[in-house]
């Protein structure tokens, strides 16, 4: 995924004549957490990972997909290794309302909460 992001970047910073378009990228976490810093060389300014839901039972029945073939640690990884790359306050996640039990929100806003202010450390 990051190689097909760091290409659409470069392609479109050759073709607008500019090399400091401020991107910011909603894609899948990295395996290699070491690729946040080549999306950010390639001039990503943010990241969202998208967990959709907190609980990690809930997210192995939502997200069958995300969990297979990357797994929630992955994500977790990947907004913990963002953080001193993108800087605090330019990494996000998004959770889908309405999924889960009122509590997990809670939960998750004060966990990311770190996240978005130093490490995740779950």
């Amino acid at each position: 995924m990051s190689d097909t992001c760091i290409a659409i970047m470069e392609t479109v910073k050759k073709h607008s004549g500019r090399d400091d378009v401020p991107f910011g990228l909603n894609i899948a976490a990295p395996r290699d957490p070491s690729d946040n810093e080549r999306l950010y060389a390639a001039g990503a300014r943010s990241v969202v990972y998208d967990l959709e839901v907190w609980d990690r039972n809930m997210f192995k029945a939502i997200c069958p997909g995300k969990a297979k073939n990357l797994g929630r640690e992955t994500y977790e990884r990947g907004l913990d290794a963002a953080v001193p790359v993108f800087g605090k306050g330019n990494v996000y996640t998004q959770l889908v309302m309405g999924l889960e039990e009122k509590a997990h929100y809670f939960e998750a806003a004060q966990a990311l909460a770190t996240v978005a202010f130093g490490t995740l450390g779950l």
